[in-house]
């Protein structure tokens, strides 16, 4: 079972990322992503172990307070080994806190992380394939650019819409007053429980 821990949007960031996500899934119908609810991963692989990694991630949350994210550039990770599309996203400002929360909830991943197969493609990117050979996830630690996914459009890069995009500035900061924990299965995501910060 693939089990992702995730921050969800509210406000005008949720309602931006569901505009293009409508937007996209009216003009170029089924691209990677899009049906994906909006969220920012901290983490996702697959584990063993289930409700002891849940109750572990659990505790890891139990002490954190909230905090405020800034999410401040329109950005495409071109060419995405994952998808071969490209990936539409929006990032956030530098922020220790949540890098440090990532390490917290990655410490449990280590633990019980499944037998994952690395992809060839990691095999060159020595950070990519350490991070997924510890963690089962390839973006732990300071390579980590945490972002809000909207699609992967597999058109060419000067498409409408990805123009459109990038010249749909944002700049906007929001108090992070939860975390979840998700069940992922393909495109299939259902919330297992939310954690309201102090």
């Amino acid at each position: 079972m693939g089990l992702g821990v995730f921050i969800v949007p509210n406000g005008e960031l949720k309602s931006k990322i569901t505009f293009w996500k409508k937007k996209i899934e009216k003009e170029l119908h089924e691209q990677p992503y899009t049906n994906h609810p909006p969220h920012l991963t901290i983490i996702h692989s697959n584990i063993n172990e289930h409700k002891a990694a849940i109750n572990e991630i659990k505790e890891s949350l139990e002490e954190l307070k909230s905090f405020k994210l800034t999410v401040y550039k329109n950005n495409i990770f071109w060419d995405d080994f994952f998808t071969g599309g490209n990936t539409l996203s929006y990032n956030i400002k530098k922020n220790e806190y949540l890098n440090d929360i990532q390490k917290k909830i990655s410490a449990v991943f280590f633990k019980y992380k499944g037998n994952n197969e690395i992809p060839e493609v990691f095999n060159t990117q020595k950070q990519l394939y350490n991070s997924y050979l510890n963690f089962g996830f390839p973006f732990v630690g300071e390579h980590w650019i945490p972002h809000f996914t909207i699609s992967s459009l597999k058109v060419a890069k000067n498409h409408k819409i990805i123009r459109e995009f990038l010249l749909d500035q944002i700049n906007i900061s929001f108090t992070v007053n939860a975390i979840s924990i998700w069940d992922i299965n393909g495109n299939q995501h259902q919330m297992i429980e939310e954690f309201i910060l102090q």
